[in-house]
This record gives C-alpha cells, sequence and structure tokens, in this order.
C-alpha cells in the first residue's frame, strides 16, 4: 500500500539572527557576525578584511573556535567565504603538506584542475604562484568535501560560466 505524502504547513519562518538568538542560550560563548559577500562575482576587499578581521577577534579567544557559514543558496558565496577562511586558518596554524596526486579530472580536464588562461597567467606572476595555486587547490577540495550532493564544487561553478560565457560568443560569432 502506499503511503500518502502529507504536507507539512509550517507556522513560523525564522531569519539566521533568529535562529542564533535561539541557540544562544544553550550555547555560551556563541557569536553571531553577518559578512555579505556580494553574489556572482569575486569578493571584495573589504570582504576578505572582515573574515580575516572576524576571525582573528574569535580565534584569539578560543582557539579551537568553530565557523558556521551560510548563504541563500549555499554554493557560491558560502563555498567562496569557507575557502577563504579556510585559507586564512591554514596561515595562522599550518598549512597541510601539498599532495602531488593528481586531481580527479573529467572531460575539459585543465579546466577542471582550475587551469584557466586568465589563472595560470596570474599564477606566473606571483612569486610561488604555483605553490599558493596548489594551496588553493587543496582548500577547494577540502571544503567540497563538506558539501552536500546537491551543492557543487566552486570549479564546477566556474566551468560552467566559462562555457556559458563561450557558447555564447561562438554563437554570437557564426551569426556575424
Amino acid at each position: 500500500m502506499e503511503q500518502e505524502k502529507q504536507m507539512k504547513l509550517f507556522k513560523t519562518c525564522l531569519t539566521m539572527q533568529e535562529i542564533f538568538n535561539q541557540q544562544k542560550g544553550t550555547c555560551p560563548g556563541l557569536v553571531y557576525r553577518r559578512i555579505p559577500i556580494p553574489d556572482f562575482c569575486a569578493p571584495r576587499e573589504q570582504d576578505f578584511d572582515m573574515i580575516l578581521q572576524a576571525m582573528k577577534c574569535t580565534l584569539a579567544e578560543d582557539s579551537n573556535a568553530a565557523f558556521v557559514f551560510n548563504c541563500h543558496e549555499g554554493k557560491g558565496r558560502t563555498t567562496t567565504a569557507m575557502v577563504i577562511a579556510l585559507l586564512i586558518l591554514w596561515h595562522f596554524n599550518t598549512i597541510p603538506e601539498i599532495s602531488e596526486d593528481e586531481i580527479v579530472s573529467v572531460p575539459d580536464a585543465k579546466y577542471t584542475k582550475g587551469e584557466f588562461e586568465v589563472v595560470m597567467k596570474i599564477v606566473q606572476l606571483l612569486p610561488d604562484g604555483h605553490k599558493i595555486k596548489k594551496e588553493v587547490d587543496m582548500a577547494l577540495d577540502a571544503v567540497s568535501e563538506t558539501m552536500t550532493p546537491m551543492h557543487y564544487h566552486l570549479r564546477e561553478i566556474i566551468i560552467c560560466a566559462y562555457r556559458q560565457v563561450s557558447n555564447y560568443y561562438t554563437y554570437r560569432c557564426t551569426k556575424m
């Protein structure tokens, strides 16, 4: 016999601040900091500074503090903030050994490894650029392991955007 699905009725909807306020009583020391990062673009320099400052203050009080990140969709800004925070944390403590293991790749392998032309140009310009890129790659991979299957690895989002732009320009050029 097939069970009927029951519709759940919600009587309330809470904001993150309200959820935090509810938990504050049961979790002493819980601190809420909201750092809005713009959607669909790179974080601004002040966003990096705010994350850095929040982490410095928190870790100065409790070196074992935990951090929770969220956004409306939980794929772009959340992942970006988590990668920034992880890189900051590694630089406060110790950067893990850089593994020489090959990143699992799929079609367009150079893109699944983050080897976009603009990225590689920046890597060449930076002192220790290849080492820094490997650190960022490790952080991207570490953060992606915490995501559910419904969320995307940040590289996948970049690849999708790249393909959309490429297809648009290819289509536009063939029409001219």
